[in-house]
């Protein structure tokens, strides 16, 4: 049985009726997440703090269903990174990852 919680940022009305937590931002909704799915392009996403997010998760991993980064860059950064109709790449090296500050 496979069991998720969708911690979800500006997702209002998506879901209704169902169990949905809003978190206040993309890092709150990414705290000990198994890996993140970017499926927009707005640009709060495109712009984000790479390093600060990938603290954030519990497994470094994403789902990028926009190819708003480049490959490379994910796995230099410790991320696995899964995009459209290009090559996944896992991380290049062990990257620590430290414990994300409140905010």
């Amino acid at each position: 049985m496979i069991s998720a919680t969708r911690r979800l940022f500006q997702a209002a009305g998506i879901f209704p009726g169902e169990a949905v937590f809003f978190a206040e931002n993309s890092f709150a909704a990414a705290k000990d997440a198994d890996a993140v799915l970017v499926l927009t392009d707005w640009e709060e996403f495109t712009s984000l703090d790479l390093e600060r997010l990938r603290a954030a998760l519990k497994h470094p991993i994403m789902i990028d269903g926009r190819n708003l980064f480049q490959p490379q860059v994910m796995a230099e950064l410790g991320f696995t990174y899964v995009s459209i109709g290009r090559p996944d790449v896992a991380a290049r090296k062990s990257v620590a990852v430290p414990t994300p500050s409140a905010g």
